[in-house]
């Protein structure tokens, strides 16, 4: 099953249960958790147990800001899961179980706020903020609450599951200047590049950066006589993959006309091989691998059922498919990519090249496997061809990948 028929038959079912739960009978109930363990499991890359799940709502991860009150403060934290039913606040210092709650969401691209009340109702320690925090419940929601509710949770859900945004990015090693507003400066490595922003490897001073805060960027991108100028706002910073490495994401705020057709033009260049490859700063052959988290089905060869994951890059020669049970270096697999636009799926036989299993120590670790894609003849390589440049449809408003 396809990852837009799953979510249509989720939904028909899951909005019956809201409009009339004793309608459902017990085969449809037992069907309706199915859908949900198996469209949780992609979303988080993680099993679930049906044995011991007694919960009743979809929930999905999130990075969203919320404000909320207590008795006798006000806290800015970030919600890291959002469901139907409540929410996870990531905080190293979680409340009280049965503490109430007052809470005001963020919703930055559409353009507003809403409130909801809720109750703390489970604490997670992890010995830090990033898994650590409180799961909190949703109380008294009238009918305007829930419709928002649950639709931003199906929007969070579609957007991930069937992979809607259209800005591609590609596994790239640049030299990168950043200099705040105060004349300070740091000299940083790429890690990936997009149309809207970029991702970065710098020492732990980075650490320290203000996150929202206006950076005037300098990139060296190949192929042009000066560094791209741009400026950019710290949206994020990371553990690095290095013990004493900070990794610092940008997007790109008002980027020039011009910046952005450089930058799509050495995507495009760099994935679909218009010019041959070209070398980053340390003058090393680039990986033309696009990261893109694409649907997949993918099941070894002799076998009917079909796993579904996502991939976490795809270049011309190979892909990275996330899994928590990856196969093993030799074994060959079927892979179906989920086309963009309602086209027929890309099918390719692949054998499996590298396996990174899970890491406790390093959390940050997609575990998966890398599979080398075999026999593609003339028509294959072209259809694949194809399939990559779909993936690098540009955004609306930016102008279109050059051919």
């Amino acid at each position: 099953m396809s990852y837009n028929s799953m979510l249509e038959a989720f939904e028909a079912l899951n909005q019956r249960r809201h409009d009339q739960p004793e309608a459902l009978s017990d085969l449809e109930r037992t069907s309706l958790k199915h859908l949900r363990n198996e469209i949780e499991e992609a979303l988080f890359q993680r099993p679930t147990d049906p044995s011991s799940d007694r919960r009743e709502h979809l929930r999905a991860p999130v990075n969203m800001e919320v404000r909320f009150w207590t008795s006798d403060e006000m806290r800015d934290r970030y919600i890291s899961v959002l469901g139907e039913g409540g929410l996870f606040i990531a905080t190293d210092s979680p409340l009280p179980e049965g503490t109430p709650l007052e809470l005001e969401i963020s919703l930055e691209r559409r353009g507003f706020r809403f409130r909801v009340q809720g109750v703390v109702v489970n604490l997670v320690r992890a010995g830090g903020p990033a898994g650590s925090g409180m799961g909190v419940r949703f109380v008294g929601l009238d009918y305007e609450q829930k419709s928002l509710v649950y639709q931003l949770v199906r929007d969070v859900v579609r957007a991930n599951l069937l992979e809607r945004r259209r800005s591609p990015r590609l596994s790239s090693r640049l030299a990168l200047g950043v200099r705040s507003p105060g004349g300070e400066s740091w000299e940083l490595v790429t890690e990936d590049l997009g149309s809207l922003g970029l991702l970065a490897i710098g020492g732990a001073q980075l650490s320290g950066l203000s996150a929202d805060t206006p950076y005037q960027l300098s990139l060296a991108l190949p192929g042009l006589r000066r560094p791209l100028s741009l400026l950019g706002r710290l949206v994020r910073v990371s553990p690095g993959p290095g013990a004493s490495q900070v990794s610092v994401a940008f997007q790109f705020v008002d980027a020039p006309p011009a910046a952005t057709r450089a930058l799509l033009r050495f995507i495009a260049v760099q994935a679909l091989g218009l010019r041959g490859m070209t070398t980053d700063a340390e003058g090393r052959r680039l990986h033309a691998r696009l990261k893109r988290r694409i649907p997949v089905q993918f099941r070894s060869l002799g076998l009917d059922r079909a796993r579904l994951t996502f991939s976490r890059d795809i270049s011309r020669s190979g892909v990275f498919l996330q899994s928590l049970d990856p196969l093993s270096p030799g074994e060959r697999i079927e892979v179906a990519f989920e086309s963009p636009g309602g086209q027929p799926a890309l099918n390719l036989a692949c054998e499996v090249v590298r396996r990174v299993l899970p890491d406790p120590a390093a959390p940050q670790r997609v575990p998966g496997v890398g599979a080398s894609f075999l026999n593609l003849k003339p028509d294959a390589q072209e259809r694949l061809r194809a399939y990559l440049r779909s993936l690098l449809l540009a955004p609306d408003g930016d102008p279109p990948v050059p051919t």
